[in-house]
């Protein structure tokens, strides 16, 4: 009595501990693992009716193999008291008999939870308990994962959303832009993007629309222009009236991507269901054989050797694993078939600017007139520009800083916005602007200049021009660079098998050359939005699967057209909005890894089935010639799960490669090489 009353107690607590473990919340298990400081809350996320479901069934699991085990060592009466774990399996009988009524076939759930009343009646107390334990086990491993990724899905959005300056009179205010309302004057200043879209009141500058266009030529706008969100304002000041501003709050992009990532997961367990449910009257069928075979014990040995709803499990767990560290690398996959379609995708196409290109603008050419040198002309506009913030007066004093020029203070006399400055420097007055602004001001450009100024900025090129004391001394041209990681990035895709090509709104010349320095496959210049979604359209229907990169206004046709979407953070709303995954970086050094991530899911998710579908034959195989025993089929089975479950598991263990972006180093390589071809 006394080793019977040992071995029952400890079989409660063994019970005990074994339940503690696999329900305790995430929240605990950080608080275990790490010291949390006693004033620190720990925020738990809700747990919702499925998991409160997975854990209450887990808990009858664990308190049948308790008293089962109890009954197997020391009393035997207590098995008897085991069989209430066949009420962890209740939901799956409801939902079978809505099926058989409702299409008169038998479901996956209600085969299972017949053998598993064969199992407890034909004595396998231990052993039935044991695998209701496993599986509700893994259930809430599931649940588990599953927290985790919404967690880190919203950690994406933790940080807070951006602002604008609303003018109220004399003053300036900060608003959130989740808060501004039509109507609104909202002021922008040289070198910030332009938060909304409205209508110029006050003031003029000068717009880069190249997000919208795809041209990187500079667009002038003054009062009754109307501008766009996204585009950068290089020059001036604005006041804009808004007329759309956004109205997507920040809860509900989470809210949506939660929708999205558990209508992803539903669709991935729908189809594990479906291989389940078709997986049935064959099983049937073997185990009617082996009732004839072998009588009832081979029949149930037969019926268990269907492992089917071990990928009903680790396929769900592998996705959100998967999207869990996708979300951690800065890659915010919205749709999570798109994990599986980048798999398929044999072509990429980018956008140009903005994409290939990064809005910084450096200086790619010096030219200064009879007597004056390239140097002094550079560093007299960078003193010129010192106090300017637009991109072009920082693209000028980088390019002189880089090359170890003197810069010599400047004063700013006047500023005409969106054309030009008038600064002091050394004592000389110094012009510094657009051919318009210089025409405004009476100063003559050599006509030679004149036309070298229009070929450059027919190539997307920013020229400016710098005069002296009424007098021209010298332009500057300046262009968009070429991403930093995209010539390691085309040529990795081309290793690796993938065709390319160009999309630009731009014209043929930069497109061009973009193309061959990259050398890329194909390319179409002065693409009209309509236009690309057709291009795209086209290879589509050769049969080609397409993956379209791009960020701005009218890349949102091409990105719904394409097979898989992929844009960039920072891009315009439509390109965003329009995407199935967004690169939470501004570059584009993680799309490699995007790419070699969906390559590993689906290897990950083909291992899973055809481990569930060998191990399946083997053992029905087994029981059916080889008079393997119940027992051994169950272990075949928890075998198979764990197989599953590791390599659900593995993309958390796998190794990122998350490269750098060297853009400063590259910009300082670029001013040296400029600084050769000038002297």
């Amino acid at each position: 009595m006394i080793i019977q009353a040992f071995v029952i107690s400890g079989s409660v607590w063994i019970g005990k501990r074994i339940y503690a473990e696999l329900t305790k919340s995430p929240a605990q298990a950080d608080a275990k693992s790490r010291s949390v400081s006693r004033d620190v809350a720990v925020r738990e996320e809700p747990i919702s009716e499925r998991e409160k479901e997975s854990s209450r069934n887990l808990a009858i699991g664990v308190s049948g193999l308790t008293l089962a085990i109890g009954g197997a060592v020391a009393a035997p009466v207590l098995s008897l008291f085991s069989m209430p774990v066949l009420w962890a399996a209740l939901p799956h009988v409801r939902e079978g008999f809505l099926e058989l009524r409702r299409d008169h076939r038998i479901n996956y759930g209600l085969f299972v939870t017949g053998m598993t009343a064969g199992c407890m009646i034909a004595g396998y107390f231990v052993l039935t308990a044991l695998g209701v334990v496993v599986y509700c086990g893994s259930e809430v491993m599931v649940d588990r994962t599953r927290r985790r990724t919404r967690k880190s899905l919203e950690g994406m959005f933790e940080d807070s959303p951006g602002v604008a300056w609303v003018r109220s009179g004399e003053v300036e205010i900060s608003v959130d832009l989740v808060d501004l309302s039509p109507g609104d004057i909202v002021v922008a200043r040289a070198g910030e993007p332009i938060p909304v879209d409205g209508t110029v009141v006050a003031g003029a500058g000068g717009v880069d629309q190249s997000v919208i266009t795809g041209e990187s030529v500079v667009a002038e706008r003054t009062i009754g222009d109307r501008v766009f969100a996204s585009t950068l304002l290089l020059s001036g000041t604005l006041d804009i009236r808004v007329e759309q501003a956004g109205n997507e709050t920040l809860a509900g992009q989470v809210a949506e991507v939660l929708s999205e990532m558990d209508s992803f997961e539903s669709s991935v367990e729908h189809r594990s269901v479906r291989v389940a449910d078709a997986s049935v009257m064959p099983a049937m069928a073997l185990t009617a054989i082996g009732w004839v075979v072998r009588g009832p014990l081979g029949a149930l040995s037969v019926a268990a050797s269907n492992f089917a709803d071990t990928d009903r499990l680790t396929s769900p767990m592998s996705t959100m694993n998967y999207m869990h560290v996708t979300a951690k690398a800065g890659i915010h996959i919205k749709d999570g078939r798109s994990l599986q379609l980048l798999g398929e995708v044999d072509t990429i196409v980018f956008d140009k600017t903005g994409t290939l290109t990064v809005d910084r603008l450096s200086v790619v050419g010096v030219q200064a007139a009879d007597g004056w040198d390239n140097d002094e002309v550079l560093a007299i506009c960078a003193g010129a520009e010192e106090r300017q913030q637009h991109p072009i007066a920082m693209a000028i004093r980088e390019a002189a800083e880089a090359m170890g020029l003197r810069i010599p203070a400047g004063i700013t006399d006047t500023s005409s916005l969106g054309n030009g400055i008038l600064s002091q420097v050394e004592g000389r007055r110094i012009l510094v602007g657009s051919p318009r602004y210089f025409k405004h001001e009476g100063i003559s450009i050599p006509t030679q200049i004149e036309n070298q100024s229009l070929e450059a900025l027919s190539e997307g090129k920013t020229v400016i021009h710098i005069a002296s004391d009424e007098q021209w001394i010298g332009q500057i041209t300046l262009q968009s660079s070429i991403r930093p990681e995209v010539a390691a990035m085309i040529a990795a895709f081309h290793a690796d098998g993938y065709k390319t090509a160009i999309l630009s709104g731009d014209h043929e010349g930069p497109t061009r050359r973009l193309a061959e320095a990259l050398g890329i496959d194909m390319w179409r210049a002065g693409v009209l939005p309509n236009e690309k979604a057709n291009f795209i359209e086209k290879l589509q229907g050769k049969g080609r699967s397409v993956c379209f990169v791009g960020d701005g206004i009218n890349d949102g046709m091409a990105l719904k057209a394409a097979h898989v979407s992929v844009s960039l953070n920072g891009a315009s709303l439509v390109a965003t909005d329009s995407a199935q995954i967004v690169l939470q970086q501004t570059s584009l050094a993680n799309l490699r890894m995007l790419f070699d991530l969906s390559r590993c899911y689906r290897r990950d998710q083909k291992l899973m089935q055809g481990s569930m579908m060998l191990t399946s034959v083997l053992a029905a195989g087994g029981a059916l010639f080889l008079h393997v025993s119940l027992i051994s089929i169950y272990s075949m089975y928890f075998a198979t799960l764990a197989t599953g479950s590791v390599i659900a598991a593995s993309p958390l263990f796998r190794r990122l490669d998350l490269p750098a972006e060297p853009i400063a180093k590259i910009e300082v390589d670029h001013c040296h090489q400029l600084k050769r071809s000038t002297s």
